[in-house]
């Protein structure tokens, strides 16, 4: 070995240089997944929306699917009913301070056809909603007031008003 690989060597021996060569050593790494952050983030984004991709072929083979036969309706309209049970459970509470949001209420009630659908979107209602004994219609209809009912779907009411008779009698929400 020459004297000045020796020299180098040896210095690298002290217990200051190799500490400072380790942190260097760290900076380095540090830096580069720094730099990569956004393309991980990007990556892991991309499997996140093929797994929900994948997760949504599933469902509309297998529950979409099952849903329709149970309720006697399209798959399409399956999909539909899922749609009106996830919006109608984001609207309570969803509001501004808390409170309800009826006009989504309203706008995906009088998305429903009939009593097929009002089944069918209170099933998957079911497995959305965290309240005890969750019915679409009923809980729907109490949060409405009076002046709120009356934006629905006359040809909904009634079987809104059957549906709901089911947990117990409907009452409409007092507040303007």
């Amino acid at each position: 070995m020459n004297t000045a690989t020796a020299g180098i060597l040896s210095e690298f021996k002290k217990p200051i240089s190799l500490g400072i060569g380790v942190l260097l050593l760290l900076l380095v790494v540090f830096v580069i997944r720094y730099m990569r952050k956004d393309k991980r983030a990007a990556k892991k984004q991309v499997k996140a929306m093929e797994a929900e991709l994948e997760f949504q072929t599933q469902k509309d083979k297998s529950v979409y699917s099952k849903a329709a036969e149970t309720f006697d309706i399209t798959s399409e309209s399956a999909r539909i009913c899922d749609q009106i049970a996830l919006a109608i459970n984001g609207s309570f509470g969803g509001g501004m301070l808390g409170n309800d949001n009826e006009d989504t209420i309203i706008l995906q009630l009088n998305r429903l056809a009939g009593p097929k659908t009002i089944k069918c979107a209170d099933f998957f209602y079911k497995k959305y909603s965290r309240k005890s004994n969750p019915n679409i219609a009923y809980d729907s209809i109490a949060t409405l007031n009076r002046l709120e009912w009356g934006k629905v779907k006359d040809s909904l009411k009634e079987n809104l008003l059957a549906h709901a008779r089911i947990k117990g009698e409907p009452h409409f929400d007092i507040y303007f």
